[in-house]
């Protein structure tokens, strides 16, 4: 019994224990999550962190967070309890990553949770660390650099290409913090999988100077934003600078394909100080070249004298195989003991040309032409300039002389198109095809020269091998040949003595005058009567017009039995280096025995016409014709009708021997006869017909069975004043009456003031409306009406109250050609038929001055003298006494004359 009580106690406490230790084992930890993940970018200061949820079996349980991996960082003791969760926080090492290179992946952990020290459960722990989106063609980057050497050394640059994965462009930067003997450019950059950019990793001299020899590594970095970092790996070997020195900063040579091989160059290497070996660098020297020695001492005194030959039996014929181009190239020596990459350079370069090309033209040096003008085209010479060889630059230049005479303002400037911009200098490449260069003139230049003037282009090439070559143009200006349209008068009489002559104008184109030629050099319009060449007895008035006085002597004598011959006139012009001897165009000039009209003039005036210009006429006008050959014999004077018109022939001789005369004016289709006034064998005055219209007319002349050949034209116009003059001759003193009706003449001067009447014709058809029969103040009209009854109406109206009675003329009267203006017809006090528009009259000093209008108070018709015959009243105006030339419209001006006093 003792011994069961006693045993019962222990069985109890073991029992006591073994639930105890039941107890404790069964106590857990419960994660929530039960696995975090983590994402690190490379290079980034922010620490990634993911948090889980502890609870426990037991509330108050104390537990302990314990990391299994270096780049986890945990060590946590904390509570948690069944209801009360407790918050683990668990980050990495960004440091710890970084070092440990941790390449981009995926990678796993866990971090135990304890109890008491015992492991009761554990979160699993995944890091991810992602690829950067870029990377660099040259990783590592490997920089050289000697100290304290030349600028710019190539090995101390290098340019890396950076690509990207996506297809959208990255933008990226370069992260500070690098050291100072680096330059990375750009700063800043944006590659994409199709579009890669470039990084520049460059030494920066004035840093590096302060290195010490040997490798210097550092990592440059490439930023993305949400992205890995690109680490570049930047090696920098520091040399030492190499002892060597020259005075030689580079080795020209030049080589002319065929030709011959430029002789050796040298260059000496020096040191400092003391002497130094050293060896060529073999792998430097082109083929072109041959180096001697390969191995030397350089010293500090003369130094070693290297030998650079491209004529060297081995570089002679790569020489001779180049083609033409630069060919440059660094021979490099090194020093012995010297590091390797640190040499001294010498520059070598060989320029290899092709044989000097020559320039030349196309054609001839020199070509001639003559050109005819009117109508010949302007030229443009081209000149083709042509290399022998290769292209070759050149240089033209154009000038242009000329023989015109100074008074002569001709331009004398060209241009040349086909190379660089028009000018008269351009620049251009010529090739062995040629280049084509197009001279333009100015066109004034030709259209202004004088015929028998010479024009020479030069165009000067400059460039190439030789001397500058010329090409010349030279053009001669010569007239091309006349034509030869109409002559006037067309007809003439037969020359009774050889001494007089007749003046023939001459109508075409393209005349030749003395004033239009040059030095004689070609002659002017030659002008022959048949075979005879009368040019000496010639003028040349313009380009179309000539006149020529023919002598009696050259007129074509009658055939028998013939009263008509024909006088051939023909024209010439030089056209090429010898005058002409025979007349090219002609036209035919008859000798008739008919009427010829030589000329037609104001009665007044007696001016004749520029020649080529046809006369004036005007209806009423009152004009002289003149001519040969009007069969009357003396003079005879035209006669009045019992209607006071005179009549539209006159006859002279009687029986046999009469011979009746006339002359008509055709105009178009129209003929309309002109009354005669006086006549004789040579001359006619008549009044022109009213009813021509204005424009052209002819004029023939009718005497017996014989007429004029109708061709001599006139011009119809509407107004062509001319004042009579006391002389008769169209110059003078003009028929002018004072106030007081004496004649205006040196001593019985008008007053000033005063109204004096100026008699004249030529002012045309009278515009006068008529008048009430009742006032009778006015001027008649020429054609009234039946209530206003004008000239033509009263002629033409029968009277039978009259005493004796009146019968009118028949046929009637459509004008008042011819007619007197009767002053019964005029209707009581009536004026004859006038101008409702005044014209003006000028007072102009004969010694010289201004003019001074008159008022006109009537210009009309005059009562008593042929209708064409006019009165101009006017009152002169306040000026002082002389002598003035008047004119009344468009008078000829200082030509007639009237005294004031």
């Amino acid at each position: 019994m003792t011994r069961t009580r006693s045993l019962q106690p222990l069985i109890l406490c073991a029992l006591a224990l073994a639930l105890l230790a039941s107890a404790a084992s069964a106590q857990t930890l419960t994660p929530s999550p039960s696995s975090v993940s983590l994402n690190y970018l490379w290079y980034s200061e922010t620490a990634p962190s993911a948090q889980t949820s502890i609870t426990a079996s037991a509330d108050g349980t104390t537990y302990t967070a314990v990391d299994t991996d270096t780049w986890v960082t945990l060590s946590y003791t904390g509570t948690a309890g069944t209801v009360a969760a407790d918050t683990l926080t668990i980050s990495i090492v960004p440091s710890a990553i970084d070092l440990l290179g941790l390449p981009p992946g995926s990678y796993t952990s866990t971090v135990n949770l304890q109890i008491a020290g015992v492991t009761v459960n554990t979160v699993g722990v995944t890091l991810t660390v992602p690829v950067s989106p870029l990377s660099s063609s040259a990783s590592p980057v490997a920089l050289s650099y000697v100290l304290n050497g030349v600028a710019n050394q190539s090995a101390a640059t290098l340019v890396s290409t950076i690509h990207d994965t996506n297809a959208s462009a990255d933008n990226y930067s370069v992260v500070a913090g690098y050291p100072n003997w680096l330059s990375v450019t750009p700063a800043t950059g944006h590659a994409s999988s199709s579009a890669p950019d470039s990084c520049t990793f460059t030494v920066v001299q004035s840093n590096a100077n302060s290195l010490s020899t040997g490798v210097h590594t550092i990592t440059v970095r490439l930023h993305v934003a949400g992205q890995s970092d690109l680490p570049i790996t930047v090696s920098l070997t520091v040399y030492a600078q190499q002892p060597l020195t020259t005075a030689t900063t580079a080795l020209n040579f030049a080589y002319t394909i065929g030709g011959t091989v430029p002789v050796a160059q040298t260059a000496a290497i020096k040191v400092a100080t003391g002497s130094q070996a050293f060896t060529l660098d073999q792998s430097t020297v082109p083929l072109w070249l041959s180096v001697t020695p390969t191995s030397a001492t350089a010293n500090n005194g003369s130094g070693a004298t290297i030998s650079f030959n491209p004529a060297s039996a081995t570089a002679s014929p790569v020489v001779k195989g180049l083609a033409a181009g630069n060919y440059s190239g660094s021979v490099g020596f090194i020093a012995t003991g010297s590091p390797s990459g640190s040499e001294l350079t010498i520059p070598v370069v060989l320029t290899v040309s092709n044989p000097s090309a020559t320039l030349s033209y196309k054609g001839a040096a020199s070509t001639s032409a003559t050109l005819n003008f009117p109508g010949a085209t302007i030229p443009t010479p081209v000149v083709t300039v042509i290399s022998s060889d290769e292209p070759t630059s050149f240089t033209a230049t154009c000038t242009v002389t000329s023989t015109n005479p100074a008074y002569v303002n001709t331009p004398t400037s060209c241009v040349l198109a086909g190379a660089s911009a028009a000018a008269a200098t351009v620049t251009g490449i010529a090739y062995t095809y040629g280049t084509a260069l197009t001279t333009t003139f100015d066109s004034a230049l030709f259209s202004y020269t004088v015929f028998g003037a010479v024009i020479t282009e030069t165009v000067t090439i400059t460039g190439g091998a030789h001397a500058p070559v010329s090409q010349t143009f030279i053009y001669t200006v010569q007239p091309v040949a006349p034509t030869f349209t109409a002559l006037s008068p067309t007809s003439a009489a037969q020359m009774i003595a050889s001494s007089d002559s007749l003046v023939v104008t001459l109508t075409g184109t393209n005349f030749v005058g003395p004033g239009s030629i040059l030095n004689n050099a070609i002659s002017q319009t030659k002008v022959y009567v048949g075979s005879t060449d009368v040019t000496a007895d010639s003028v040349v008035i313009n380009p179309t017009t000539m006149v020529v006085s023919i002598p009696g002597a050259d007129f074509p004598a009658y055939a028998t039995g013939k009263t008509t011959a024909n006088m051939v006139l023909g024209l010439a012009n030089q056209v090429a280096a010898t005058a002409p001897t025979a007349p090219v165009v002609t036209q035919t000039l008859l000798v008739t025995n008919a009427p010829v009209v030589y000329a037609v003039t104001s009665t007044a005036t007696y001016l004749q016409p520029a020649p080529g210009v046809k006369p004036k006429v005007v209806p009423y006008e009152l004009v002289s014709i003149f001519g040969a050959n009007f069969g009357m014999t003396g003079s005879v004077m035209g006669t009045l009708s019992s209607y006071y018109q005179y009549g539209t022939s006159v006859t002279s001789g009687t029986g046999t021997n009469a011979v009746t005369l006339s002359v008509s004016f055709k105009a178009g289709t129209a003929s309309y006869k002109a009354p005669i006034l006086f006549a004789n064998a040579t001359q006619i005055n008549l009044a022109v017909p009213a009813e021509l219209a204005v424009g052209s007319a002819t004029v023939t002349v009718t005497a017996g069975t014989a007429s004029s050949d109708g061709l001599f034209a006139v011009t119809v116009a509407a107004s062509d004043p001319g004042i009579f003059t006391l002389s008769s001759q169209g110059v003078g003193a003009g028929a002018i009456l004072n106030h007081d009706y004496s004649v205006n003449a040196v001593g019985n001067a008008a007053a000033v003031g005063s109204n004096v009447s100026i008699y004249m014709t030529g002012l045309g058809i009278p515009t006068s409306a008529g008048v009430d029969e009742a006032s009778n103040t006015a001027c008649v009209a020429i054609n009234g009406t039946t209530s206003n009854p004008g000239y033509l109406q009263v002629v033409n109206t029968a009277n039978p109250h009259a005493t004796p009675p009146y019968t009118p003329p028949s046929p009637t009267w459509t004008s008042l050609d011819g007619a007197a203006i009767n002053a019964a017809i005029l209707l009581g006090s009536s004026l004859p038929p006038c101008f409702t528009a005044l014209p003006t009259v000028t007072f102009t000093p004969v010694g010289g001055g201004s003019g001074t209008p008159g008022t006109a108070t009537y210009a009309g018709f005059v009562s008593g003298s042929v209708a064409g015959l006019y009165q101009v009243n006017v009152t002169v105006p306040s000026i002082a006494a002389g002598s003035y030339y008047v004119t009344v419209g468009s008078s000829p001006s200082g030509v007639v004359t009237i005294q004031l006093q």
